[in-house]
C-alpha cells in the first residue's frame, strides 16, 4: 500500500505496466501483491492482482471483475485495465462492493 498510496489509478496501471512481465515463480504458482511491489517484476495476473488490491483500498464502493483467459487478462472496475499472462489460468473472479 505504501508505494501506491499517492498514486491514481491509472498512474498504478502504468507502473504496472512498466515493469517486466516475469513472475518470480515458476508454474500456476502467483506472487502477492506486495510481492510484486518489492521486486518489480510479474506475471499479467499477479499485475492485475495488485491493480485490484488498490482499487479495492481506494474505491470500495466499486465492483471488481478480474477474469484470466490463458493468456489474456483483464480487470474491470469502472474501467478496463488489461495485462499479458504466461501463467496459463482461465479463471472470472468477482469482487463485489462493499455493502452487496
Amino acid at each position: 500500500r505504501e508505494k501506491t498510496a499517492s498514486m491514481s489509478q491509472e498512474e498504478v496501471y502504468n507502473w504496472l505496466n512498466n515493469m517486466p512481465n516475469v513472475s518470480i515463480y515458476e508454474g500456476p504458482r502467483l506472487a502477492q501483491p506486495d510481492e510484486v511491489a518489492n521486486y518489480q517484476t510479474a506475471d499479467g495476473i499477479e499485475k492485475a492482482l495488485l491493480l485490484a488490491n488498490v482499487i479495492r483500498q481506494k474505491n470500495p464502493q466499486l465492483d471488481i471483475i478480474l477474469t484470466a483467459n490463458n493468456h489474456s487478462v483483464t480487470l474491470q472496475a469502472q474501467k478496463e485495465y488489461n495485462f499479458t499472462s504466461e501463467k496459463n489460468l482461465e479463471k472470472s473472479i468477482r469482487i463485489p462492493a462493499e455493502n452487496q
